[in-house]
């Protein structure tokens, strides 16, 4: 038995973001480790949103994204089944939200709204390049299905 599980009671239940990522908590919804990568370094024309979504309630939540584009307001939505997780755009294979015609450059942070059970509250999230290293294949269109609005 290791000491920090002899002197701690419990294991945490909700996430913590680190880094360049953030996250945001509406009722039993959790988005965290939120961050939009970008496929080149100065044309955020696409950006995959790379997130992991936790749905801590006894019913299944459908969970809006929306963001502005240059095109006006546009949405896209998942559903998370009660007592679960969603990772989104995080590995090869996983369900990517491609958030396309962007105006925010590389560098800089796109307010999306998170909205679920009737509440919404803005995430702001980063947009970086797949040039760095930790998220060289993590841009639009790697290896996934694409999901456009």
């Amino acid at each position: 038995m290791s000491g920090c599980a002899f002197t701690t009671p419990y294991a945490p239940t909700r996430g913590a973001d680190t880094g360049d990522t953030v996250g945001v908590s509406i009722g039993s919804i959790d988005v965290r480790g939120a961050v939009l990568i970008s496929a080149e370094p100065n044309d955020t024309q696409a950006a995959s949103l790379v997130t992991s979504v936790f749905n801590g309630g006894s019913d299944s939540a459908t969970v809006e994204f929306s963001y502005d584009a240059a095109r006006g307001r546009v949405s896209q939505e998942i559903d998370v089944p009660a007592h679960s997780s969603l990772s989104l755009g995080g590995a090869p294979g996983e369900r990517q939200l491609i958030l396309t015609d962007l105006t925010t450059r590389t560098g800089a942070v796109l307010d999306i709204t998170v909205a679920t059970h009737g509440e919404s509250k803005i995430l702001p999230v980063s947009v970086l390049p797949t040039g760095r290293e930790q998220y060289a294949n993590l841009g639009p269109g790697y290896e996934t299905t694409r999901q456009t609005p």
